[in-house]
């Protein structure tokens, strides 16, 4: 039954439902708990052994909820009654005055059983068919005895509380489940934001960073005014590639446009987004010398020098100083000022040669304004030059 997996009835009603399967010659079953979803006592019953998901509410008069209110204060754990001494059943028409042997007719099994929610205890009332067949295997139609009917009572009691108390486990380890479930939900949606974040924040880096290029471009032209259409600047805000790529990118079709401009009076150069051709620009290194492929660690020491440009200019972007600090935070995975530190101890040499020789215009901002790289690219610069006079 779908409800009962999702655990959205009360402990007391669902085992209830299932002791039809465990328990012969059941009659009907009544019982009063404390529902937490009403705040307050449901009295139930079921009626049709063969249909024990149809639980019908009953209405007692206030006697009835008084009795059971008082039975739950102070209830023994099992007792044998008539039918007629359930405070809130039907009551059997021509009770005939109790005698000795009457004893034998108290077919009613009230079982009590602690509730976890208002500190009092719940009721079970299971009507039994007359005759003990129901619990041995025997074709007689005489009543148990006093003696059977405890030991009944007690195996009863003791396998509906282990029922009750394997539920309980069972709802707290889902509860606990959709706990652990929620949680990690929740974290993926605050990921998710930080991701979109990340993604507005360097969108928006990509786009500044092309309109500067094309800004710089035009005051060097000095006849053109370089511009990108709405298109242009959708297709930049989605780049997801390096910032040095983008530059060349952004200079491949303004030089493209310009020559399809020369000999026009049009002053104004209007990018499109189909010129900018983002998945053109190859990967590969060129060699530090002819016929000499970079190795494995000039590899690393470019990608790294690569990831410490584009945090540089995140940086900048956020208006912040260019300490190792704040350049550390702004990579795509955030990273210490020391790790920086230990990188370009690590790469010094390759740094240099990379920055010095191969690629002198490369990583511009790094190059300029970022203090441990400048000062290392000086102070190898004035040790060569001292070598040179030497």
């Amino acid at each position: 039954m779908k409800t009962e997996t999702l655990f959205n009835i009360s402990d007391l009603p669902y085992v209830v439902s299932k002791l039809y399967m465990f328990i012969g010659g059941i009659r009907k079953i009544m019982y009063v708990y404390f529902s937490e979803k009403n705040s307050g006592l449901v009295f139930a019953v079921i009626n049709n052994p063969s249909d024990t998901s149809h639980e019908e509410i009953l209405s007692p008069d206030e006697d009835a909820i008084n009795k059971a209110a008082k039975l739950r204060t102070n209830p023994k754990q099992y007792e044998w009654l008539l039918e007629s001494e359930v405070p809130f059943a039907e009551q059997k028409e021509n009770i005939r005055e109790l005698k000795l042997f009457d004893e034998l007719q108290r077919s009613v099994l009230c079982l009590s059983f602690p509730s976890e929610h208002d500190g009092k205890s719940d009721l079970i009332y299971i009507f039994l068919k007359e005759n003990q067949s129901n619990f041995i295997v025997s074709d007689t139609s005489v009543s148990l005895g006093q003696e059977n009917k405890s030991l009944v009572a007690v195996l009863t009691h003791n396998h509906i509380q282990t029922m009750l108390s394997l539920r309980c486990q069972e709802r707290i380890s889902f509860l606990n489940f959709n706990e652990r479930i929620l949680k990690q939900f929740n974290y993926l949606k605050e990921s998710n934001k930080e991701n979109e974040k990340y993604k507005e924040a360097t969108a928006s880096l990509y786009l500044n960073y092309a309109r500067k290029i094309l800004d710089e471009l035009s005051v060097e032209s000095g006849m053109y005014i370089y511009t990108l259409t709405e298109d242009a600047i959708q297709k930049i805000s989605k780049y997801g590639g390096e910032i040095h790529d983008l530059n060349e990118i952004i200079l491949n079709a303004a030089s493209l446009l310009t020559e399809m401009h020369t000999g026009r009076q049009e002053k104004n150069i209007v990018i499109d987004a189909c010129y900018l051709n983002l998945k053109d620009i190859k990967k590969t290194i060129l060699p530090l010398k002819e016929g000499e492929s970079l190795s494995r660690m000039y590899h690393k020491a470019i990608a790294f020098l690569d990831r410490l440009e584009e945090a540089a200019l995140i940086t900048r972007q956020k208006q912040l100083e260019l300490t190792g600090k704040n350049v550390g935070s702004s990579f795509k995975k955030p990273i210490t000022a020391a790790a920086i530190s230990y990188s370009i101890k690590l790469y010094d040499d390759r740094i240099v040669k990379l920055m010095l020789e191969t690629f002198p215009e490369r990583w511009p901002v790094i190059r300029e304004h970022f203090k441990p790289i400048k000062n290392l690219l000086t102070a190898r610069a004035e040790a060569i030059l001292q070598q040179k006079k030497a």
